[in-house]
């Protein structure tokens, strides 16, 4: 992703994460100069992870990755804080698409402890369909 910018997102409300504002080191996570951000509610794959399909290892991370960077590639970030100076944060891009929800619905996030039941409902979805990391073994 672009380099960081100075600026760090406030510590409370809603902010906007241009590209240029981050850089993300794995999937789920931001950087700004000062802090570390993380989506809440989600653990999603990591990059470097391993998955099992049709009886072989492949690196299901790799693609996760891939699909990661692509969906960010241009797009700024709406996002907010999960509570006041929390490093967890809710995102949303341009056109509403919640960046959660869609590690959830691709099968490259597993549900967060905390998740609401929306959120267990697209992990749910994912391994039903047996995509990303559910894919059948």
């Amino acid at each position: 992703m672009a380099a960081a910018a100075s600026q760090d997102p406030p510590a409370s409300s809603a902010f906007i994460l241009q590209p240029a504002d981050y850089i993300t080191r794995e999937i789920g996570t931001f950087a700004t100069p000062s802090e570390g951000l993380r989506l809440a509610h989600v653990d999603p794959v990591g990059k470097d992870e391993r998955c099992r399909r049709s009886g072989r290892t492949y690196l299901c991370g790799h693609y996760a990755w891939q699909s990661w960077n692509g969906l960010l590639a241009t797009s700024a970030l709406n996002c907010r804080r999960i509570a006041p100076s929390s490093e967890r944060i809710s995102c949303t891009l341009a056109d509403g698409t919640d960046l959660a929800a869609w590690l959830l619905r691709s099968g490259w996030a597993r549900a967060g402890s905390d998740a609401p039941d929306a959120y267990r409902q697209l992990e749910a979805e994912a391994r039903a369909k047996a995509i990303g990391i559910f894919s059948n073994p």
